[in-house]
């Protein structure tokens, strides 16, 4: 019985198994009643585990589980726990179309039965409207939603922390994880792991965090350890890729025994191996909103749905404002408390990647990708105390502030092309910040509503270190970089207008900020290919550096004391000793550009609108392009980067294609203010079709400034208001009444208001430019100099339209001219042109102004532009092929365009001066015009049914005087004027185009049409000058005349004062010797009598003593001794005879020299009055720089002096047809051919009125031709007479055996040091003409006035008029052939070919005075 029972209580194996099927149906059943209880389904029980479980969250997220496994453990010290759950094959799955659709129903369901969500739900608008966080798509409701479930989870995290003894025992654990969102992504994780530690020990000692310690009984250590390994992203038809490889997150805090949840927590993050596969997340994000419009489109199609409840839009108002009231109090409160619970948070990640297609670009049909790497970042974050001395330092103790160090390093920046070899584009070795703010808390606790003190309070520290950045760019990469950086502004302008909206709120929690970046050792290479290639083959290469020592950026904002929002930023930037150079694969480093130290200060200030002023100032910034591999090597970076191929895309709309640049600024701009000192630039290389010399130009700024300021409004629609007034009251009634009757004008003035204002001021201080002939090496005397200059522009409107003002005043210009600058400055212009690439940008602008200028007249708002120009002082020294050399000053010059006059130009003093014959270093004066002005006017006419425009010159002064110095051969200055201005011709052909073709030749020409020309003058005067030494001789002679007749009668005296003596001495008694003593008195007596009473029998007498000293003297003449005017000679004297004598002969000594300093003084004083009567005080203004000496107008009179009074020349179109030109010249040259070509063809009408008009030669007394005034009985505005023509200028065309060559020497020899080949020099040949030009011409003279017209002839005159005629025959070229000399009057018949005709209207008569040796005759001519 015994083991009958035993065997009966022991099981056997089948009841073990019946046991196990029964549990394992129980379990099938208790499976079902858990599905249909909470919708978890479990298919099947495992050992110790539970398969195949699966729950349905909602509609579009399902939850499968493979396995969850109970894995019971002994704790040990790598796995403190006791029993594991391990969670195998998650799978989560989520369908967003499904997701949408029960999102949509549940919410509509919840409107139609809940009245009080449904106005919730109509509170979007005054939610985005009050606080800036909830500025977005998303309804109030989700955001209350939100911040209510994340203090549900707050809650319970809380309650969890209760059970922290039972949660230590428990480590979860997922393996093989996946999140599948249909359609759409997959992610994979390879296991996860989660875990919580208390052991003190291990957690409490040596901890990282710990900033804080209290005692060990009031609390009890937590560190709750998740570890992540192996994501795996796969987008829908993409490649997989591994996202993360490892993550491990630790959140350790204190657990105190009367305060839930966990204290003064410390979070640390440390992630592996980060790839960002940027195109992937675009490509989901692109599928899920295609997806959500799928589903909204669908929702649609069934109709809008009712809403019950009468009264809700009723309360709509309260119910919004209490439900954003609820959000922000609940987003408050749970910020707070992780603020309050935070201690520190600390971040590593040994690598992050990310990579980035660049849409629409494909160089060589392949993608192109952006690859960003960074091999080691880190982030320490936590809450300083508020007793340490680090928070004391910067925050008030009642604050709650935090600090951040950042650090990265390794970071780099490179682009695949699909060549196989990534460039990396940008480096940066480390990054460090540090943060001290009290942001977090600020921005949560502070009113949007409280005072600028209190907003002042928010306090933001930073400071950021970059270290060595260097950027390495290759020419062919060079356009996807700025294809990049072009679409990424793009993309953040429309961001930014999308944002602007809500920063008027967000400002108000900015902080009060202090922050400095510091960028140490910054270098930027580009590489280019080798100027110089290697003969082995080497991958060599050239490089473009620019290293920059200091960058320093300063960023200071606070809130200012204001009734609405303002908010002031101010920026500060610093940059140190920035080089530039030219780095050869050799090695050699040629220097770019340098500038030793740069500051700039930006201060912005935010209101209604936005303000900016900024200031700078630039310290010794010099460019150096005297190299031709840094030409080459820019021009090759400027064609990569395209700057001007965007200007050709750009559409510009009419109207903003005339505004200036100083409308195209923003508006926020207010002012701008930058200076600098020792601005330097030179430019030089190599003219290989002359010499391999090195030659360009250098600029020398010694300061400068600019100011760029927008005036306050107020002050504006004031200065508007007064300019219109003032403006109105000047314009005429014409102009009124097209300004009244434009419709456009009040538009005009409301579209430009907002751009009115503005003003740009440009100053510069001692510019210079010099000639460079090599490295470092410059030419000691500037060839342009300016020591001061004035840029002003500006903007404005009336009610004619919109105005840009220019206004430039330079103190004084200085020019040295000569064709080898010329052509230096040439090359110069070109080694820019070619480096810059300028070509096709001007001729693209070439398209765009006359694009413009065709649209400009239809253009209602058309901007049009005001011009003033002032320079004091204008020097132009030109050195030419010959000599002599030439210069050109101008006082007071003036030049203006305005909105209602025609442009003009004028001067207060004119001169042209010729180097003097035979004195170094001194000019004498050619031409001289005193107050000067030109204007340009324009009119329109209408021709058929078409319109011309005409153009028209006025020319007035108020003296012309043309002089011919003496020994100066004219011609020469005409020559070398011509021979200049067709080198500079075919210089400017050869540096525009490149080529050496020639342009020089000649070819037949049709006639021109000048436009018409007006002179004015008050005074005219052509002036031949005589020789000093021929004045002086010929004055000498005369005085010496008079002075010789004075000679003559005091040796008279003398000799009968020494008679008289002798006969007093001799005592002779006898009557014979008494009487012949009173004949010889008597004698004597008469003798005085007739020197008194005939001096011309005293003259004869003394010429009968003394033949051979003097001529015969003219009857008028008279002695000074008289006879009857002095007492008779007495015998006695106080002084010896011999004395007497000497000192007789002093006196004549001193007489003769003195007479003739008086004389020569009397006829320089005269001429100068006379001189003073029409031209005033000879004085030129005095110059500081000018070192010039200028010769005086010489004081003896002309040889030749022709004086005109009211000259007035108008040259306009002649009277007949331009096409019938060839008819007048066979008219009036006799026969011309009528086929016959002209190299020079100017037809012309000419009109010559002037006033009086006297022609004088030498000092003579009688004028060669005097035609007086009009009497004062005709009319003011008679001319005294007038020459009206058809005139004709022509040069018959020859060909090239007519041609004369002439070699302009351009480059001397002194200065080719390279030259090419066998040539020293570098010369251009002009070619010109052989042949004379003539002129044909139909002459009317008119002599009006009533006053008797002088011509006065005679044998004296004749050696001046041939003086005269041998400078006159300076004006025409030399003969060429060997033949005879022809002379004046024969060259006249050659070159003049004129038909004179001549009247004298005025009823004056003509008198022709023929002079004589002793008869003057008058004949009168009727």
């Amino acid at each position: 019985a015994t083991d009958a029972a035993a065997a009966m209580a022991v099981p056997s194996p089948s009841f073990f198994f019946a046991l196990l099927v029964i549990l394992y149906l129980v379990s099938l059943a208790f499976f079902a009643v858990v599905r249909i209880a909470t919708g978890v389904s479990v298919q099947r029980l495992g050992y110790f585990s539970l398969r195949r479980i699966s729950y349905t969250l909602q509609d579009g997220i399902r939850i499968d589980i493979r396995t969850l496994r109970l894995h019971l453990h002994r704790p040990t010290f790598a796995k403190p726990t006791w029993l594991s759950l391990r969670f195998t094959e998650l799978k989560i799955t989520v369908d967003v179309s499904a997701l949408s659709k029960g999102g949509l129903s549940q919410n509509d369901s919840a409107r139609s039965h809940n009245p009080e969500s449904q106005t919730h739900g109509m509170t979007v608008k005054p939610a985005s409207s009050e606080h800036p966080l909830f500025r977005n798509s998303i309804p109030q409701t989700s955001w209350g939603k939100i911040w209510r479930m994340i203090t549900v989870v707050k809650e319970r995290i809380k309650v969890i922390h209760q059970k922290i003894d039972w949660l230590r025992m428990v480590d979860v654990e997922f393996i093989n994880s996946t999140c599948l969102v249909k359609g759409v992504a997959s992610f994979q994780v390879a296991s996860v792991s989660l875990a919580v530690d208390t052991r003190r020990k291990t957690v409490d000692r040596g901890r990282l965090f710990r900033h804080k310690k209290t005692s060990a009984g009031e609390q009890q250590p937590a560190e709750w350890v998740f570890v992540l390994k192996g994501v795996l992203f796969t987008a829908e038809g993409m490649e997989s890729l591994e996202i993360l490889d490892i993550c491990s997150l630790n959140i350790h805090g204190f657990i105190y025994r009367n305060i839930p949840g966990l204290r003064d927590a410390s979070i640390s993050v440390k992630l592996g191996r980060i790839h960002v596969p940027y195109d992937d997340v675009l490509h989901c994000q692109r599928l899920i909103e295609s997806k959500l419009d799928m589903a909204n489109s669908q929702n649609s199609l069934r109709g809008p749905r009712r809403s019950r409840g009468s009264t809700a839009g009723l309360v709509a108002g309260t119910t919004a404002r209490d439900g954003l009231a609820d959000t922000v109090s609940d987003f408050r409160e749970v910020v707070s408390s992780l603020l309050r619970g935070i201690q520190e948070v600390q971040m590593a990640i040994s690598f992050i990647g990310l990579s980035k297609q660049v849409r629409g670009i494909k160089p060589s049909g392949k993608s192109v990708f952006l690859n960003v790497a960074m091999n080691e970042f880190g982030v320490d974050l936590f809450r300083l105390d508020p007793k340490g001395p680090a928070h004391r330092m910067y925050f008030v103790s009642r604050d709650v502030a935090h600090q951040a160090l950042l650090a990265a390093i390794s970071i780099g920046f490179s682009i695949d092309d699909g060549d196989g070899r990534p460039q990396r584009i940008l480096y940066i070795p480390m990054v460090t910040t540090t943060i001290r703010t009290t942001l977090p808390t600020k921005a949560v606790v502070q009113d949007l509503n409280n005072d600028h003190w209190d907003r002042n309070a928010n306090v933001l520290f930073a400071n950021l270190v970059v270290t060595s950045p260097s950027l390495d760019l290759d020419l062919k990469h060079m356009s996807l970089v700025i294809a990049i950086l072009r679409s990424h502004i793009h993309q953040q302008g429309r961001a930014e207008t999308d944002s602007r909206s809500g920063f008027r709120a967000v400002s108000r929690l900015l902080p009060k900020a202090s922050i400095t970046i510091s960028v140490q050792e910054s270098v930027a290479r580009i590489v280019l290919p080798p100027s110089e290639p290697t003969a082995d083959g080497l991958d060599d290469y050239d490089l473009l550096i620019s290293t920059i020592s200091t960058i320093s950026l300063e960023l200071e904002s606070s809130h200012t004391p204001a009734e609405d929002v303002h908010y002031s930023l101010s920026v500060s930037l610093r940059i140190t000793s920035h080089k530039f150079y030219y780095q050869t694969a050799s090695g050699i480093r040629h220097s770019l550009l340098r500038m030793n130290a740069f500051e700039a200060r930006l201060n912005l200030v935010t209101t209604h609108h936005l303000s900016v002023m900024i200031e700078g100032n630039m310290e010794t910034f010099t460019v150096h392009m005297i190299r031709p591999e840094i030409s080459e090597g820019l021009h090759q970076i400027i064609q990569q980067l395209g700057w001007n191929a965007g200007l050709e895309d750009n559409s510009i709309q009419p109207e903003q294609q005339r505004q200036s640049f100083l409308r195209n600024c923003p508006s926020w701009l207010i002012r701008v203010h930058f200076r600098g000192s020792r601005f330097e630039l030179e430019v030089a290389g190599k003219d290989a079709g002359v010499s391999q010399d090195l030659r360009g130009v250098a600029i020398q700024l010694q300061s400068w400034s600019a100011e760029y300021q927008v005036h306050q409004p107020e002050f504006q629609s004031q200065r508007q208001h007064i300019h219109s007034k003032d403006h109105s009251k000047n314009m005429g009634f014409v102009h009124r009444e097209k300004a009244k009757s434009s419709p456009d004008s009040a538009d005009c003035k409301d579209i430009n208001a907002e751009s009115d204002g503005r003003h740009l001021i440009l100053h510069g201080q001692g510019f210079e430019t010099f000639i460079v002939e090599g490295v470092d090496v410059w030419d000691p005397d500037p060839f342009l100099s300016m020591p001061k200059i004035e840029l002003s522009m500006s903007t404005s409107s009336d009610v004619n339209g919109p105005a840009f003002h220019v206004a430039c005043f330079i103190q004084a210009l200085f020019v040295r001219y000569s064709l080898y600058r010329y052509y230096v400055l040439g090359v110069g212009y070109s080694v820019l042109r070619k480096a810059l690439d300028l070509e096709r940008y001007m001729s693209s602008e070439t398209q765009k102004s006359s694009s413009s200028n065709s649209l400009d007249r239809s253009l209602p708002c058309a901007e049009r532009t005001m011009v003033d120009l002032k320079i004091p002082i204008f020097q132009v020294k030109a050195s030419m092929p010959s000599e002599p050399a030439l210069m050109l000053q101008i006082y007071g010059f003036e030049g203006g365009l305005q909105r209602w006059s025609s442009p003009f130009l004028r001067s207060r003093l004119i001169r042209l001066y010729g180097e003097a014959p035979g004195i170094r270093a001194a000019w004498a004066r050619v031409v001289s015009i005193k107050n000067f002005r030109v204007d340009l006017r324009e009119s329109r006419k209408r021709v058929g049914k078409s319109f011309a425009e005409d153009r028209s010159f006025d020319i007035a002064a108020e003296f012309i005087r043309l002089a011919i110095p003496h020994q100066v051969v004219f011609h020469k200055i005409v020559d070398n004027v011509i021979n200049v201005l067709k080198a500079s011709e075919q210089m400017n052909y050869r540096f525009e185009t490149g080529t050496d073709t020639y342009i020089l030749g000649k070819e037949p020409q049709h006639a021109r049409k000048l436009p018409r020309i007006s002179l004015r003058s008050k005074v005219f005067m052509f002036e031949i000058e005589d020789g000093l030494f021929e004045w002086k001789l010929g004055l000498i002679y005369r005085v010496g005349l008079s002075e010789q007749k004075q000679r003559l009668a005091r040796a008279d005296a003398y000799e009968m004062k020494i008679k008289k003596m002798q006969g007093k001495t001799q005592r002779r008694d006898s009557s014979r010797h008494e009487s012949e003593r009173n004949e010889t008195e008597q004698g004597r007596s008469k003798q005085l009598d007739q020197a008194s009473s005939g001096p011309g029998k005293a003259i004869s007498h003394a010429s009968s003593r003394s033949p051979t000293l003097t001529p015969p003297l003219r009857q008028n003449c008279r002695i000074r001794y008289d006879g009857d005017a002095i007492s008779g000679l007495t015998g006695t004297a106080r002084i010896s005879a011999e004395e007497a004598k000497e000192r007789l002969e002093e006196h004549n000594a001193v007489s003769w020299k003195k007479r003739i300093f008086a004389a020569l003084h009397y006829q320089s004083a005269s001429n100068k009055d006379t001189r003073r009567m029409f031209w005033g005080k000879d004085e030129s203004p005095k110059v500081d720089e000018d070192t010039e000496t200028i010769l005086s107008i010489p004081d003896h009179p002309g040889l030749m002096t022709a004086l005109i009074s009211d000259l007035h020349i108008i040259i306009d179109k002649p009277s007949f047809p331009i096409q019938k030109t060839s008819n007048f010249l066979n008219r009036i040259g006799k026969g011309m051919p009528f086929d016959m070509q002209y190299s020079l063809l100017i037809p012309m009408s000419l009109l010559i009125n002037m006033g009086e008009t006297r022609m004088t030669l030498r000092n003579y007394p009688l004028p060669l031709l005097h035609i007086p005034t009009t009497r004062s009985n005709q009319s003011s505005r008679l001319a005294s007479w007038s020459v009206k023509a058809d005139f004709v200028i022509a040069e018959e065309f020859r060909d090239a055996s007519s041609m004369k060559h002439v070699k302009v020497e351009v480059v001397p020899p002194g200065k080719m040091f390279h030259s090419r080949g066998t040539e020293t020099r570098f010369c251009i040949d002009v070619r010109r003409t052989v042949s004379p030009v003539k002129t044909y011409s139909d002459i009317d003279i008119s002599v009006n006035t009533g006053y008797p017209t002088t011509i006065a002839w005679g044998t004296s005159y004749q050696p001046a008029i041939q003086d005269m005629m041998q400078i006159i025959e300076t004006f025409s070229k030399p003969r060429t052939d060997l033949s005879e000399r022809v002379g004046f009057w024969d060259k006249i018949r050659l070159v003049f070919h004129s038909r004179l005709r001549v009247a004298w209207k005025g009823g004056g008569d003509v008198h022709l005075r023929l002079k004589g040796m002793y008869v003057n005759t008058v004949y009168r001519l009727r």
